[in-house]
């Protein structure tokens, strides 16, 4: 588990800025939703396993799901390289407020990123921002069965498998793909953070 300091800023509107070794994570709204970001969305490998929004989704679309994890009490957080500011990736937080949880969505979408531990460094700052800020009690990662990348990561930052859902999705023309269902617990990630600075 990566060792990082994470400096905090709430803003106006529920605005957050996270901040870590590499990265500079930042909760964005519409206005901010630029070319690079919607670029992200006709890239086929970015989106191959993204369920939330179809491939070439438009400026619109992308818009209107910042807008509803923004309803639902969450963020849409913007990753930036901190030495460039480039934005090179997204987590979508969607909260559900009766059970206290928070679904995620995320990708990088800048890929000279992939595999330098970008998402691992950016998601435990914003799980370490949702336990110990928020009153979540537990934050849910869905993903394809076939999605390796993600299932790494998610087992990486002590994801428990809680059930797969068989052929749930039909949305892609090779045939019907499986979800697994991972979630982890507040008390889990408190008790791993402790061990790790031990």
């Amino acid at each position: 588990m990566l060792r990082q300091t994470i400096h905090i800023s709430e803003l106006v509107r529920n605005l957050v800025v996270l901040e870590t070794e590499n990265l500079v994570i930042r909760s964005l709204e519409p206005a901010d939703i630029g070319p690079d970001i919607v670029a992200w969305y006709a890239d086929p490998d970015v989106m191959k396993y993204m369920t939330a929004l179809p491939l070439n989704a438009s400026r619109k679309l992308i818009c209107a799901q910042v807008q509803q994890a923004i309803r639902s009490g969450g963020h849409y957080f913007g990753i930036f390289d901190r030495k460039s500011d480039s934005p090179i990736g997204f987590i979508t937080t969607f909260r559900n407020r009766a059970n206290k949880s928070i679904r995620t969505s995320l990708a990088l979408g800048d890929r000279n990123y992939w595999g330098t531990g970008a998402m691992n460094e950016a998601r435990t700052a914003v799980i370490d921002y949702l336990f110990n800020k928020t009153d979540t009690e537990k934050v849910i990662s869905i993903v394809f069965s076939r999605n390796f990348p993600a299932i790494a990561n998610n087992k990486a930052l002590g994801f428990q498998l809680e059930g797969i859902l068989r052929e749930h999705d039909r949305t892609d023309p090779t045939g019907p793909r499986d979800l697994c269902m991972y979630g982890l617990l507040k008390r889990e990630w408190l008790a791993q953070r402790e061990f790790d600075s031990s």
